[in-house]
């Protein structure tokens, strides 16, 4: 019987999916074009290497070592990937479970998940500096792939199963919240945000630069240093990194205030005199939990005018189910050379001709997709949607609220 001091939990949500065709077409070594390819990056030299000197060693006896990538419903339109390996050090009996998730539309993992050949599925690890398992150009480790129907059914006793894949498969659950208010929330209101054109501010080799940006600006140099550390070099101990878009139509002409999210320079289409009931919100919001600290929740909207909202999703020549969020910071009422993060969010668009059929919160959903959305219509002030939501989400994130949002 394992207990929890045994296992040593190294997490990251840098994850990316691909094929073996994608790989080689991304300059690295021939892969099998049926190969499914769930990378993982770790962003800490140390931690990297450590990781590469288990993997150097993984016990070929599948009761001290095991690889997985499993697919889990997250909801009725998420879905949440875990790829991993587990293995024990007989010197001193612990287990080091080294894990990667990522959550996405159930639409573009069951498209990824279709790709499978015979080549199966595998994982890779990269690290900073272009750092690579073996010193590598591109190393992928096979593991099999495994689409539950729930944790909980990963977890069903079996005899057959190893003790490796066991412990692998307890990882998951352990990094699993059951609800919010489990963890404490804080709130990230950056000073301005904007809607701007793909690739405004971006060098021209930018992956991002086809795509749409929401952006963030930060005045306080220290807080957006914070936030773009937990995007870009995430602690070990982060899970559940999330973000969503939601176009909300405005309810009624009171909201009527100036957009203390969009000021940043370049937004010029927020400025409409569009008439009130023509008016929507465009709220993002980025969330991530860290078992040593809790919720953190950044979030910004930008009121504007339907036909902006359509020619901003328009411009863009990739999935526009996704966006990239921006953050930039700002110094002496100049802003610097914005970051383009690499977390890809959603959009959810509630305006009548656009949305579509079924509910906003389900019994099922991921907490942090249920924080999300509730923190969105509370800046919103969409009262009608904001009535199924939790209540004690609801009462978290407005105890958390600063008064001027």
């Amino acid at each position: 019987m394992h207990t929890e001091s045994i296992y040593d939990d190294l997490t990251t949500n840098l994850v990316s999916l691909g094929t073996g065709k994608g790989a080689a077409g991304a300059g690295r070594t021939a892969l099998p074009p049926g190969l499914l390819v769930v990378g993982l990056f770790f962003s800490d030299r140390k931690l990297f290497q450590r990781i590469e000197r288990g993997l150097t060693h993984l016990p070929s006896d599948p009761k001290r070592g095991a690889a997985e990538i499993v697919v889990l419903p997250a909801g009725p339109d998420l879905a949440r990937v875990c790829a991993g390996f587990a293995w024990l050090d007989p010197d001193t009996a612990r287990w080091t479970v080294v894990m990667g998730e990522s959550l996405a539309p159930r639409t573009d993992i069951d498209l990824w998940a279709a790709d499978v050949g015979e080549a199966g599925a595998a994982i890779s690890v990269d690290g900073p500096r272009g750092l690579r398992l073996f010193g590598s150009s591109f190393t992928a480790l096979r593991a099999p792939l495994t689409i539950a129907d729930s944790v909980d059914a990963l977890l069903v006793p079996d005899p057959a199963m190893s003790d490796a894949l066991r412990v692998l498969r307890g990882g998951i659950s352990r990094r699993r919240i059951a609800r919010v208010a489990d963890a404490p929330l804080r709130v990230i209101v950056p000073t301005s945000t904007s809607l701007n054109e793909p690739g405004a501010g971006l060098p021209p080799d930018d992956p991002a630069l086809a795509l749409p940006q929401f952006r963030f600006v930060f005045a306080e140099a220290e807080e957006f240093k914070r936030v773009r550390g937990a995007m870009e070099e995430p602690a070990p101990d982060t899970h559940d990194l999330y973000g969503e878009v939601l176009i909300v139509p405005i309810e009624t002409p009171s909201i009527d205030t100036e957009d203390t999210e969009s000021r940043a320079q370049g937004d010029a289409d927020s400025h409409t005199d569009a008439p009130p009931a023509d008016r929507v919100a465009v709220v993002a919001v980025l969330a991530w939990r860290r078992e040593s600290s809790g919720w953190s929740l950044l979030l910004g909207a930008v009121r504007t005018a339907n036909t902006n909202v359509d020619r901003w999703l328009d411009d863009g020549t990739g999935d526009l189910r996704t966006r990239v969020l921006l953050v930039t910071a700002k110094k002496s009422g100049s802003q610097e050379q914005p970051v383009a993060i690499d977390v890809l969010s959603r959009v959810t668009d509630l305006r009548p001709d656009m949305r579509e059929e079924g509910p906003l919160f389900v019994p099922d959903a991921e907490p942090v997709a249920m924080l999300t959305r509730t923190a969105a219509l509370i800046v919103a002030q969409d009262a009608t949607a904001l009535a199924d939501a939790p209540p004690d989400i609801v009462a978290l994130v407005r105890e958390q609220l600063p008064a001027e949002s």
